[in-house]
C-alpha cells in the first residue's frame, strides 16, 4: 500500500523538485530553448536552427525541445512572437516617456525601433526576414504581428486629433500603410547591413508620420 502511495505521490504534476515546481523547470527550459534558437535563427537563419544545434546550443535533449516547440515552425512562432512582443513593450515604454505631443511620440517610437533592431540584429532578422515565407501558418503570424503594431499606433495617436475628423476614414487602414512603410524602411536597412544612420532613418520616417497626424489635427470629414 505504501508502494502505491509513494508511485501515485512521484506522479503528481507540479511537484516540488530542488525548491522548483514542474511548471517552473519547463518554463526555465523553454526560455533556454528559445535562447538558443534566437542566437542560431538570428545569426545563421531558419534552416540553420536544427533540433540537435538549437538543443547543443541550449544544453538540453531532444526531449525537451519538442515539449517546448512541438516543431520547427512551433519553434520559429514562439521565438518571433516573444521578439515582438519585447520589441512592442520597448516602443510603448519610450512613447509614454515623453510629452504626448506628434513630433515628441513620432521620434521616441522611430529612435526607440530603430535603436533596438540595431542593438540586437537578432531580432531584426526573426521578426523582419526569417519568418515570412516559410508556410501559409507562419505568413499568417507574421501578419498579426504586424496588426499588433498598427493597433498600438491607433492606440497612441488617436488622441492627438479630434475623433470626428476621421469619421470617413479607416483608422487601421491608415495606420497599415504607416507601419508597412516603417517595415520596409527597417527590412532593407537591416538588409543593407545598417548603412544609414539611426538620425536618418528617424528624420525621414518622422515627416512621414507627423505629417499624416498634422494633417488629420485639421481635416474635415467627406460629405
Amino acid at each position: 500500500m505504501d508502494v502505491v502511495t509513494q508511485a501515485k505521490t512521484t506522479s503528481v504534476p507540479g511537484r516540488m523538485y530542488r525548491g522548483e515546481s514542474h511548471a517552473a523547470r519547463k518554463k526555465e527550459r523553454q526560455d533556454k530553448l528559445s535562447a538558443a534558437a534566437l542566437e542560431i535563427i538570428g545569426t545563421e537563419g531558419f534552416k540553420a536552427a536544427t533540433v540537435r544545434k538549437v538543443c547543443r546550443e541550449a544544453g538540453l535533449t531532444e526531449r525537451y525541445y519538442y515539449e517546448a516547440f512541438g516543431n520547427a515552425q512551433g519553434m520559429l512562432k514562439l521565438v518571433y512572437e516573444q521578439q515582438i512582443g519585447r520589441l512592442a513593450s520597448t516602443l510603448y515604454e519610450a512613447v509614454n516617456s515623453v510629452e504626448q505631443t506628434p513630433t515628441a511620440m513620432a521620434e521616441a517610437a522611430l529612435t526607440s525601433l530603430f535603436g533596438a533592431i540595431k542593438k540586437d540584429p537578432r531580432m531584426a532578422r526573426v521578426i523582419y526576414i526569417e519568418i515570412v515565407g516559410v508556410s501559409e501558418e507562419l505568413d499568417e503570424v507574421y501578419r498579426k504581428g504586424q496588426r499588433r503594431f498598427d493597433e498600438l499606433l491607433v492606440k497612441l495617436s488617436k488622441p492627438l486629433y479630434p475623433e470626428e475628423n476621421t469619421a470617413d476614414l479607416d483608422d487601421l487602414l491608415m495606420a497599415s500603410a504607416l507601419v508597412g512603410a516603417i517595415t520596409q524602411v527597417s527590412r532593407d536597412w537591416v538588409l543593407a547591413n545598417f548603412d544609414r544612420s539611426i538620425t536618418a532613418l528617424v528624420n525621414n520616417m518622422m515627416a512621414l508620420v507627423v505629417g499624416v497626424i498634422t494633417h488629420l489635427q485639421t481635416r474635415r470629414p467627406a460629405r
